[in-house]
């Protein structure tokens, strides 16, 4: 079988995803070449081994945009688009719905607004409808494609994360390696808590530093991430708890992945949040809002995390003083049994046996 994925760029996650499909079926990927500004050298350093990986950009009125033709003469038996929601995937769409070619739509997650223009959502629905088949990471998700008009029975999960089976630890580390470790990396050895991201309002960690002021006894908190929040910064000095760090390789957070007792992540919305199965691979229990999908879907209150909601400064408080007085090592274990499921190796193969049913059902 081939499958064609049409991607903006080679985001690492989507191009291990890849790599994983590539054991099982022939995998080219047409991509822009398109990334965010200020996006790390590091973050584009993977390169696929397996599949095939091509930058077919053209530009108009300096406006990227794929190269139409070479995608519609491919021949290809799963085309697989990588979302929606940037000008050359829609004009794409229109253009496979015009000469009526199948295709499925890839989508992280998204939240059904609590309000739209009726214009807006006509528009939204014309292009997340039409699709032949969906790959969706969670319920929410589900929900969300079934607001834009979507059949449920066209949808299908995806175990979405960015961690392999060798990257998940067989079960959670004792307190001696976790001494080790904080030794090696020249940290205190008090409970630690770790959060990742990037420096912006919408993850939250305004809340998390007023959070953990009603916190009492010997602790840490490091916060990973870069970004230019002066106001934030300024609040992070202030507290001796709390170490922010700029940025480290992914090796290196790894190690303070390990080095940590719990993983929050306080944001105020994440359609997905791939830093939860980040840590959850490395046996650490989850606190996140309930506007993480990604913790919504794999974190079970009270077994391996707690979910908590955004913004609300007294409820995420009380879930880091209940997970500072109970057994971490049960918590984790949970997390890492939970995450098993969303290895890569695991995702990929199950998409794989997707798209095989579907193309004997004569649906692609």
């Amino acid at each position: 079988m081939k499958l064609l994925f049409i991607s903006q760029n080679e985001a690492p996650f989507r191009m291990k995803w890849m790599d994983e499909l590539a054991k099982y079926m022939d995998v080219k990927i047409y991509h822009l070449n398109e990334y965010e500004e200020n996006i790390s050298n590091e973050y584009i350093s993977y390169h696929t081994y397996r599949a095939q990986t091509e930058d077919i950009s053209t530009s108009i009125f300096k406006k990227k945009l794929y190269d139409y033709k070479k995608i519609l003469k491919e021949d290809y038996d799963v085309l697989l688009l990588d979302g929606y929601g940037f000008f050359a995937q829609q004009l794409l769409i229109i253009f496979l719905k015009i000469i009526k070619k199948k295709y499925g739509l890839s989508i992280d997650g998204g939240f059904i607004p609590k309000k739209e223009n009726i214009l807006k959502k006509k528009i939204k629905t014309f292009f997340i409808k039409g699709a032949t088949f969906y790959l969706s990471t969670s319920q929410d998700t589900d929900s969300y494609l079934n607001y834009y008009g979507v059949n449920k029975n066209i949808i299908y999960r995806h175990y979405f994360s960015n961690v392999s089976d060798n990257d998940i630890e067989n079960s959670p580390l004792s307190l001696e390696e976790k001494l080790k470790i904080r030794t090696d990396l020249g940290i205190e050895n008090v409970f630690t808590l770790i959060s990742v991201g990037q420096l912006i309002y919408r993850k939250g960690f305004d809340c998390l530093v007023e959070a953990i002021k009603g916190i009492h006894g010997e602790f840490q908190l490091f916060i990973i991430g870069s970004g230019n929040n002066s106001h934030l910064k300024d609040m992070m000095i202030k507290n001796k708890h709390i170490h922010h760090i700029e940025f480290i390789s992914r090796d290196q957070l790894d190690q303070y992945y390990k080095a940590s007792d719990v993983f929050i992540l306080p944001t105020r919305e994440d359609v997905w949040g791939l830093v939860v199965g980040e840590a959850m691979a490395k046996g650490l229990p989850i606190i996140a809002t309930n506007k993480c999908l990604a913790a919504k879907a794999m974190i079970e209150n009270g077994m391996n995390g707690y979910i908590v909601c955004p913004e609300n400064i007294d409820e995420m408080m009380n879930a880091i003083i209940k997970v500072m007085n109970v057994d971490l090592n049960n918590m984790g274990a949970k997390s890492i049994e939970t995450i098993k499921k969303y290895s890569l190796e695991y995702s990929a193969k199950c998409d794989y046996m997707l798209f095989k049913e579907l193309k004997n059902n004569e649906l692609l």
